[in-house]
């Protein structure tokens, strides 16, 4: 993609302003580099809803912000801005800022599969996720995997906790499958 026709791209967006209202939503309520970051994020998501290969915006989201921005681009591009975020924020915002570190500075709301993991690297952070949901006494977390691969991979993990984790005779969690239809094979787990 050329940058020209990124420019052309970045002022219809502008214009049309369909992000307007997470933008300033978010403007006083998140730290700044992270709201740099969710505005690029918002840009890319806009991109790959019209069918643009949106691998260069992720990269230098990744270059800007490091590891921090690619997880927030992550999080918004499953909507848990206008969803999550804004939901908790309304229902409880004296304890937003407390929920926004844990969700996006520790990453304990969501794992983001993609190609370059393996059985064990999926099955170690996904015993962390629970671990750090105990720990921080959080309800649930998600697991959101694009394309049959990661959705086999998130399978294959999840399928050995299937029944929970017993403690104390009670069952620990409960593991919720559902797909996306109006996403490439894809599935997330609560």
């Amino acid at each position: 993609m050329s940058q020209q026709h990124t420019l052309e791209s970045y002022l219809s967006y502008k214009e049309k302003n369909t992000d307007q209202g997470i933008i300033d939503f978010f403007s006083d309520k998140i730290p700044s580099s992270d709201f740099d970051a969710l505005k690029m994020s918002l840009f890319l998501r806009s991109e790959k809803e019209m069918g643009s290969d949106i691998n260069l915006f992720k990269q230098q989201i990744r270059e800007r912000f490091g590891e921090r921005g690619a997880y927030i681009s992550n999080l918004c591009n499953s909507g848990y801005f206008e969803n999550d975020f804004i939901e908790y924020y309304e229902s409880n915002s004296g304890n937003f800022d407390r929920f926004y570190d844990l969700a996006v500075g520790r990453e304990v709301i969501a794992i983001f599969v993609h190609a370059g993991m393996t059985y064990s690297t999926l099955r170690n952070i996904f015993e962390n996720k629970l671990i750090q949901s105990r720990r921080f006494q959080l309800e649930s977390f998600k697991i959101h995997g694009f394309g049959s691969w990661n959705v086999e991979l998130i399978n294959s993990v999840v399928d050995e906790y299937q029944n929970g984790i017993e403690s104390d005779g009670k069952k620990e969690f409960t593991i919720n499958k559902l797909v996306d239809e109006h996403q490439p094979p894809s599935i997330i787990m609560i």
